[in-house]
């Protein structure tokens, strides 16, 4: 699982149970990033003994090519054939996949509902964004080209809104991103995780100023989850991200915006942290790829 900090290997049996796992700080270039992982790859294990690899990364990937499109978190990583050099150094088949594309799946796999939803949502607000996934039919949709789709984040709520990363103004995820709940608060310094914890310790003792900053991310989630409802019409809408540490405080907006809604999801925090989810994702990956059917002829 690569992320902007720091990269993480898991080593899991057929059974998807984690072994053994290993981490380093993740490289500003890709070349970079080969070499440190070929390195924790040989501590891990043989790599002659690996049937398959899964990389999980935050930004747009050719699923096909393994080609990285676009990431924002590691702008450098763009253009980069991150499936193929994996494989070169390895010789194990691999596959690379975007992160909440693994976690939505790992959502339906691992997650708390009483049946595998067949149409669901997963949403995760991160410190600066909002990264999503969704299944529909039973299959995780990657749009006509299968390099991304359900990008809610890059929904506009408000066309003269602030400037986003993408190009364009009043993204949703401007509204609902970590940093706008910290904006939310009147925070002179800048995020940091530390800083964002206090915050959410503050929220659960029931500081004025703590709730009233979540809950107004909250009624920007609302407005763009009974979009995305109206949409869609998904069984499930799961939230992940910190800020589902407040569960009961953001909670009962977004379900009083989705109450009048025909058809209203059923909404429900992630089964674990966004970061076990993309890890797990992609062991789960690994694993499909393993009990495919088989192809004859």
């Amino acid at each position: 699982s690569i992320r902007a900090g720091e990269t993480v290997l898991a080593l899991a049996d057929l059974t998807g149970r984690v072994l053994d796992s290993a981490a380093f700080r993740t490289p500003r270039t890709p070349k970079s990033w080969v070499e440190h992982f070929g390195r924790s790859l040989s501590k891990l294990c043989e790599p002659s003994g690996i049937q398959h690899l899964c990389i999980s990364v935050p930004g747009m990937v050719n699923h096909s090519s393994g080609e990285i499109l676009w990431m924002n978190a590691l702008p450098g990583y763009a253009g980069f054939p991150l499936k193929a050099e994996v494989h070169e150094l390895s010789g194990a088949p691999a596959t690379v996949a975007n992160d909440c594309h693994l976690a939505t799946t790992c959502e339906r796999w691992m997650g708390k509902s009483p049946a595998e939803p067949r149409n669901m949502v997963f949403l995760e607000v991160g410190d600066v964004g909002v990264g999503a996934g969704m299944i529909v039919n039973g299959e995780l949709c990657t749009g006509h080209n299968s390099t991304f789709a359900a990008e809610f984040g890059h929904m506009v709520v408000d066309p003269s809104g602030p400037h986003c990363n993408c190009g364009r103004r009043g993204c949703w995820e401007l509204f609902v991103c970590d940093r706008a709940t910290w904006k939310n608060y009147g925070s002179p310094d800048d995020l940091t995780e530390a800083g964002f914890e206090e915050l959410i310790d503050r929220a659960r003792g029931k500081d004025p100023r703590a709730v009233q900053a979540f809950q107004t991310t909250a009624r920007h989630l609302a407005l763009g989850i009974a979009n995305i409802t109206m949409m869609l019409n998904p069984e499930v809408v799961i939230l992940a991200g910190r800020l589902t540490d407040v569960w009961d405080i953001i909670a009962p907006p977004i379900e009083e915006a989705l109450a009048p809604l025909p058809g209203r999801p059923h909404l429900r925090p992630a089964c674990m942290t966004a970061e076990g989810l993309f890890l797990h994702g992609a062991i789960r990956q690994a694993l499909s790829g393993l009990f495919a059917r088989p192809q004859l002829g």
